[in-house]
């Protein structure tokens, strides 16, 4: 099984450790059955021994039963730990064009698919034991009676039959569950992202729980009824046989040749015990296909992941660059396309030429849909061009050098995330700076920055805007980009955006490119270019 290889290549050393002591904490749980069973018999008085050994195989189960569920809770989390950090890693270093098409799929596999493996997890350690008991059992079966142990056996084999019939039907219908709950997911997105519209209008609200929420849902729930009653119906099943076996072997005994009653009586006593571990190992099934449907998942999100190369660069020789005279950096030719089948996407921009000096200020404007965003994307290495040539200070920039290349900048999207750690930053900017650029857009009465960390984030839609544009800044880049933050700012700080803040930042060195709509300010600017139709358009030098 997937889950277990998983377990073992986590720490085969604390595998094998949980593997011994469930294995001692079973055989201790078998040697008090039959102790019992030996009471039963005998009574207590045939081994002067018995309260000692009684009580000290009952104290080492209990001992090694926890050791066990320490060692396998410390394994399973471990490989939660591992499976989480490294399907991060893996979408942080995927390529962003290719995560971008996914992230409808990516959060429920974050969310759903890795905690129901951990709480499956959870249940390892009782079934590990159970498992342990039940062969205890078995061997102590053979013992009393290998006749009746083989008998037995072949309830079990067909009890495990019945199982092994129900499992496709309980991965058919689990994974059924796990496709639709990708739909309820973004449902929820839809929720929490979408209340201001929804709150707006009634009837939106109301055909979105009809028609999108609720029948969603009630998709699942069929599915989930069907996986839980067909497990139900197997599980009673398995359970009928075993039961309908022992009665026809009470009801033919006299005619078996090889039964005693008597010996069947200490027999059935040892056979009970070992139906509830089995039991319990039995009902870990379900867990066992529901976990490899979301392993399935995590594996499906890793196979569309492209990863990025990990090229070890070095840093390029830019000392031939005169910054007073040569381009910071330039495109030359680029163009770009979305790898797309569908006809609605196939939206390409370029050809692209774009020489951009250290220290300029370029404003990009353009209707909606004519580039803007794709282009910011291209200009900051988000998306790689399928044709062109950029250069960064006089050097060619080639896959190896596109994380060397993105390095230089830094900036505020549309759809920003604002993170409220300061960590990646060098602490002597964030000390010489924070505080004064917390004032300057007027935040800091709400935020303040303490040991690397921001306060808070509860802010107003224009207050976290400012914010974000602070961590920008003090990330101290080359190229910062802004993509229409003055777009849902008052006039006041518009006012600060233009004349305060990119004037400051051109100052230090800085070179600005912000997509923006405000013609009041373009008197700011070095240049503005206009997208149009995948094209960039000088409009004013």
């Amino acid at each position: 099984m997937k889950f277990l290889a998983l377990l073992k290549r986590t720490s085969p050393s604390i595998f094998f450790f949980a593997l011994i002591v469930s294995v001692i904490s079973g055989v201790c749980s078998t040697y008090v059955i039959q102790l019992v069973h030996q009471f039963a018999g005998q009574g207590i008085e045939s081994d002067p021994l018995f309260s000692y050994k009684f009580m000290g195989a009952v104290i080492l189960f209990g001992i090694t039963g926890v050791l066990s569920s320490y060692f396998i809770s410390v394994l399973t989390q471990s490989m939660i730990f591992k499976l989480r950090t490294e399907l991060s890693s893996k979408i942080l270093n995927a390529s962003f064009q290719k995560t971008e098409k996914n992230l409808d799929k990516i959060l429920p596999v974050l969310t759903a698919d890795i905690n129901f493996v951990s709480a499956s997890m959870n249940r390892l350690p009782p079934v590990v034991t159970g498992l342990a008991t039940a062969i205890g059992c078995i061997v102590y079966m053979f013992i009393l009676s290998w006749k009746m142990t083989l008998g037995s056996m072949a309830l079990f084999g067909i009890s495990f039959i019945v199982n092994y019939l129900a499992l496709p039907y309980l991965k058919k219908y689990s994974e059924a569950a796990r496709d639709v709950w990708d739909k309820i997911h973004k449902n929820f997105e839809g929720v929490v992202y979408g209340m201001k519209e929804l709150k707006l209008n009634k009837q939106h609200r109301v055909n979105f729980i009809q028609t999108n929420i609720g029948p969603n849902c009630e998709e699942e729930n069929k599915y989930r009824v069907k996986e839980e009653v067909l497990y139900a119906v197997s599980s009673r099943i398995v359970e009928m046989i075993l039961l309908m076996g022992i009665g026809i072997f009470i009801i033919n005994m006299a005619s078996i040749p090889w039964m005693d009653k008597d010996e069947f009586g200490d027999f059935l006593l040892v056979l009970l015990f070992t139906v509830a571990p089995l039991a319990t190992v039995s009902g870990f099934l379900k867990h066992i296909k529901r976990t490899q449907v979301s392993l399935k998942k995590i594996d499906d999100i890793g196979v569309s992941l492209v990863e990025e190369p990990d090229f070890e660069t070095k840093e390029l020789d830019y000392s031939k660059w005169n910054p007073a005279t040569d381009p910071l950096f330039s495109f030359q030719n680029v163009f770009f396309s979305y790898d797309s089948q569908s006809e609605d996407e196939k939206f390409s921009i370029g050809p692209i030429n774009l020489d951009v000096k250290k220290q300029e200020i370029i404003y990009v404007i353009g209707g909606n849909g004519s580039g803007k965003t794709t282009f910011i994307k291209m200009l900051t290495g988000l998306y790689v061009p399928t044709q062109g040539d950029i250069k960064l200070k006089g050097q060619d920039i080639t896959e190896e050098q596109l994380d060397n290349y993105r390095k230089h900048f830094a900036g505020v999207f549309t759809d920003y995330y604002l993170f409220d750690d300061l960590m990646h930053i060098d602490p002597s900017i964030v000390d010489r700076e924070a505080n004064n650029l917390l004032k300057e857009l007027e935040i800091d009465h709400k935020v303040k920055i303490t040991d690397g960390h921001i306060s808070t984030t509860q802010l107003s839609y224009g207050q976290r805007k400012r914010l974000a544009m602070m961590v920008a800044i003090l990330e101290d880049k080359d190229v910062y980009i802004f993509d229409e933050w003055a777009a849902n700012q008052d006039p006041y700080f518009k006012e600060i955006f233009y004349v305060r803040i990119l004037p400051q930042l051109k100052a230090k060195g800085k070179t600005i490119i912000a997509i923006s709509h405000d013609e009041k300010y373009f008197e700011h600017a070095d240049r503005v270019v206009k997208m149009m139709d995948g094209q960039l358009i000088e409009v004013k030098h």
